[in-house]
């Protein structure tokens, strides 16, 4: 078992330099990565070149803009994904799903979710449809 199986990681800058070899480390170990850059065309070599380690998304964006944060939403189950997400302005959507049972919701996640400033708590994804019409008003 790599370090990373299983998690989900966001490398902002991550098209070039620093950035990009920050998301191959963490495809090498089993991490999904999605990549944000302002350059349509390094981002889309990036992802090219990304997707041959691993699940690689990109998103053209500059975080740095409040106008391009507000396009992200981040689905997270930990403190660190909600307030590093709300630190940029998107929106957060907290999972709080009960992984021993494999169903319905941890009280103490959801609590630890809603302290760290989580916009939407879902229990898990069966909704998905529900929730990405919520999301996105369709």
């Amino acid at each position: 078992m790599r370090r990373f199986d299983g998690a989900a990681v966001l490398v902002t800058g991550g098209s070039s330099g620093i950035g990009l070899a920050t998301a191959q480390a963490f495809l090498e170990e089993g991490a999904r990565v999605a990549i944000t850059g302002r350059d349509e065309k390094r981002l889309r070599k990036a992802r090219a070149d990304l997707s041959a380690l691993g699940k690689a998304v990109a998103i053209r964006g500059d975080v740095s803009k409040p106008v391009d944060a507000k396009r992200f939403v981040a689905f997270g189950d930990g403190r660190v994904e909600v307030e590093s997400t709300k630190r940029v302005g998107g929106l957060a959507v907290g999972v709080a799903s009960n992984e021993v049972k494999r169903r319905g919701v941890n009280d103490r996640k959801r609590e630890h979710l809603i302290q760290a400033g989580a916009d939407i708590i879902v229990p898990d994804f069966d909704e998905h449809k529900e929730l990405i019409a919520f999301l996105f008003g369709l």
